[in-house]
């Protein structure tokens, strides 16, 4: 059986996205787009093929995918809506387009080799590029000669940033320009003929076509938003045989003769909101994980309750003709449990999310955040037997079918129509149970923050006025972070740990510009402490603080707070305790290791020597041969005894700082916190020289004795939280 992530991969698609501005540039010259081409395999034989930099848009898995797979083969006679190239699924069903750019009388057509990367082949609106040569709007054919297409005294096509013989252009020409000091034609500017409102207004009215792999033309024609793009304005189309049926599948509001009678009997008036209703039908192709059955007569649909409170606040009135903020008393309403559902607990566990709290649900014209609860539990011991007894509106004829409670917020539907509250949900109901009403999408399950391996959230102004906390408390929520920012400014050596550690994060942190001076600065500070008091020091540490906040808070496993994750749990101890043995647990992984890689030194060493004796032995080498064996191999024996002689320095200095470490833990009671501190600056004074000599060893080392290693930090954890 597949997982739900195979099955959502193979319902997810490539499809066509494009610029308003070149699908009707493209249409308006007459020359298309083919989103398909002609190819030979191997064996010489031709097969058509997606042209891939088309296909740069994705349409992922939908409650919309679903229907579109059955509508597109029930149309077309084929047996997938895809094909498939180099393991992605390419789907010409819906074109994404955006509305970025204008159509002006000088378009790109495309981009040549020139100076700087800039070269581009502007043509005149209304021809086109075609076979090398420039086509005007009656089929008459042009070359384009010395980088300048000229008809008449019409210039039609123009390379701009490659090396030309001459200035063709006519005396003060407007559009294009030419550079003496590099011989290439430089455009300047372009009437624009269509707005991008224009070309939005064009397009949705009368739709456009792109070519097949023969050259016939596709049909396209509106369809609806794309879920999350409603900003700035990119939307979807649809081939023109498939848009009645998708249509009538996931939007039924006024518009076909059946669907008015059908409002007309349950006495329902559409209300006019175009932006809402936009919103509302672009719901179905939200991405969601996997699907959960929810038989609609299972649901109970409650009246929203509204909520009134009198904060003081800082509230921004229009005075004038100027925004003035001013602290006072203000009326503040809003929906209670505004798009949110309870979910019994078996619904969750057929979902195989028993562990999770929450689902974020869609479903035609609904949204809702369902959360886990034992709901019929509730029902049993609060000795509801009947659906009468419910306080709301449900097609359930038992308690016991009841499996979910959601506010009318839920259900958006509600808002498109006048009518009884009843009757909505009856129509609604009624209109998707026979095309799969009963399935919900799932979008997703609360996971944990990509902060310091869930352990953290980034705050925002509305997460402090939710938790409703005080400015002193808000203090406190943040006083981690303040603390980490202060070390950074006040120790250097708080901040090169860092460089050096997350070196590797680099491109994903987007520390590249800076990554040159990081290990400058890091080297410099190596040999020379003082380099922290100066001016380039300050600089540079202001320059890069608030970017390794930002890394450090992402980190899978770090946080802000040493004692997270990098070494066990001390805090039943003292906070200067917790330092001190925090630094004997890194003396111990460090002494563990290095013990180990000697042990694994000199086990090389006696192989390398034993494999020459039995080698000399066994094929009754002379004496020579076995020397010029010995010779070759000793610069490795000699690297390999170096290695351990730096290895036994090593340990060495290990050595002596467990043992100051031990004189510290056995400072008398009456000793002070600051004079435990002091020792433990000098302590980590030590660790730090140590690192910065110490020989290097290899991650497969850490690698084969971590989960040994971290057993026994564990064991030994558990001792001081016994307070043994």
């Amino acid at each position: 059986m597949k997982s739900s992530k195979e099955f959502a991969r193979e319902h997810s698609y490539r499809i066509p996205m494009l610029d308003a501005s070149v699908i009707y540039r493209l249409n308006a010259s007459g020359s298309g787009l083919k989103l398909y081409e002609r190819v030979k395999n191997s064996k010489g034989n031709e097969k058509y093929r997606p042209n891939t930099a088309l296909f740069s848009g994705a349409l992922k898995y939908c409650l919309e995918t679903k229907k579109l797979e059955s509508v597109y083969k029930e149309t077309f006679r084929v047996k997938s809506i895809c094909s498939v190239h180099n393991d992605n699924r390419y789907s010409d069903a819906l074109i994404s387009v955006s509305f970025d750019s204008t159509y002006k009388e000088y378009n790109v057509f495309g981009k040549v080799e020139g100076y700087n990367g800039e070269g581009k082949l502007y043509v005149k609106a209304g021809c086109r590029y075609e076979n090398s040569r420039i086509v005007d709007p009656n089929d008459n054919k042009y070359e384009i000669t010395d980088n300048i297409c000229i008809s008449g005294d019409k210039i039609l096509a123009v390379i701009t940033y490659v090396q030309a013989s001459a200035n063709k252009l006519p005396v003060g020409y407007c559009n294009f320009g030419f550079d003496a000091d590099n011989n290439c034609y430089t455009f300047k500017q372009a009437k624009t003929i269509l707005s991008t409102a224009d070309l939005r207004d064009r397009l949705y009215d009368k739709g456009f076509t792109m070519l097949n792999a023969k050259g016939n033309p596709i049909e396209y024609v509106r369809y609806k938003r794309s879920a999350g793009m409603s900003r700035i304005g990119k939307c979807y189309f649809i081939r023109k045989e498939m848009y009645k049926k998708m249509i009538a599948w996931s939007d039924f509001s006024p518009g076909s003769s059946k669907i008015d009678a059908e409002l007309k009997e349950y006495g329902l008036t559409l209300i006019s909101d175009p932006v809402a209703h936009e919103a509302y039908t672009a719901l179905t192709l939200s991405t969601i994980e996997d699907t959960v059955e929810i038989p609609l007569d299972s649901i109970l649909f409650m009246r929203d309750v509204e909520g009134f409170s009198n904060p003081d606040a800082i509230n921004v009135k229009c005075e004038e003709g100027r925004a003035v903020a001013k602290r006072e008393r203000v009326n503040i309403s809003s929906i209670l449990w505004d798009g949110e559902a309870l979910l019994d607990e078996s619904v969750f566990e057929q979902a195989g999310r028993s562990s999770k709290g929450m689902m974020l649900l869609r479903n035609r014209y609904f949204k809702s955040c369902a959360f886990n609860t034992k709901l019929q539990e509730w029902f049993n011991t609060s000795k509801i037997k009947d659906v009468s007894q419910l306080n709301g509106f449900t097609l359930a004829a038992d308690i016991s079918q009841v499996k979910m409670v959601v506010t009318e917020s839920s259900l958006k539907f509600l808002k498109m129509f006048e009518g009884e509250f009843e009757d909505k949900i009856r129509y609604w109901a009624e209109h998707i149970k026979n095309n799969g009403g009963n399935i919900f999408g799932i979008v997703k399950s609360e996971k944990p923050t990509k902060f310091a391996g869930g352990q953290y959230v980034r705050t925002s102004y509305q997460l402090i006025n939710t938790i409703n906390i005080t400015e002193e408390e808000a203090k406190t929520l943040v006083a981690p972070v303040n603390e980490f920012k202060r070390n950074l400014r006040n120790d250097y050596r708080y901040m090169k740990y860092y460089l050096d550690e997350f070196r590797s994060d680099d491109s994903e942190a987007g520390f590249n510009p800076l990554l040159y001076k990081k290990k400058l600065v890091s080297r410099i500070l190596d040999k020379y402490p003082e380099f922290a008091e100066t001016k380039m020091y300050y600089g540079f540490r202001n320059d890069i603080k608030d970017e390794i906040i930002e890394l450090v808070s992402k980190y899978p496993q770090k946080g802000f707070n040493n004692n997270d994750c990098w070494y066990e749990d001390y805090s039943s101890e003292p906070f200067y305790k917790q330092i001190l043995l925090c630094q004997k647990e890194n003396i111990r992984w460090d002494q563990t290791l290095r013990k180990k890689i000697a042990i694994a030194i000199e086990c090389i060493i006696a192989i390398i020597v034993v494999s020459i004796v039995v080698f000399g032995l066994v094929f009754n080498h002379t004496v020579l041969k076995t020397l010029s064996i010995v010779s070759w191999c000793l610069p490795f024996l000699r690297l390999l005894i170096e290695y351990k002689k730096n290895i036994k320095e090593d340990n060495c200095r290990l050595e002596k700082m467990t043992k100051y470490a031990n004189s510290i833990l056995k400072l008398d009671i009456s000793a002070s916190e600051e004079e435990w501190l002091e020792r433990e600056k000098i302590l980590q004074n030590d660790i730090y020289e140590h690192r910065r000599l110490a020989f290097l060893i290899p991650s497969l080392f850490y690698s084969l004795f971590r989960s040994k290693q971290e057993k026994t930090e564990g064991t030994i954890a558990v001792y001081y939280k016994k307070g043994e």
